[in-house]
């Protein structure tokens, strides 16, 4: 099971980083728009709240932490 566990970080390390290579990419290629990059920075923050918000609603900590949710919305929506 720690194997896994390792494999899965390392999966997760290696997309992570390519995912914040991919803005460089465009940029040295020459074909970066303002509006493409916002877009890729965008997309990026919709990710860590769809993967986010369902940890934080099934934590078993208290339900004072649900407020957490509108506030985490609201910061990642800026």
């Amino acid at each position: 099971m720690h194997h896994l566990l390792k494999r899965s970080y390392r999966l997760s390390t290696l997309l992570l980083i390519a995912a914040n290579l991919l803005p460089l990419v465009f940029i040295f290629r020459g074909s970066a728009s303002l509006f493409i990059l916002l877009l890729l920075y965008w997309s990026e923050n919709i990710v860590i709240g769809l993967y986010a918000i369902p940890k934080i609603i099934l934590s078993k900590k208290h339900a004072a932490e649900l407020l957490y949710i509108p506030i985490f919305l609201f910061h990642f929506g800026i």
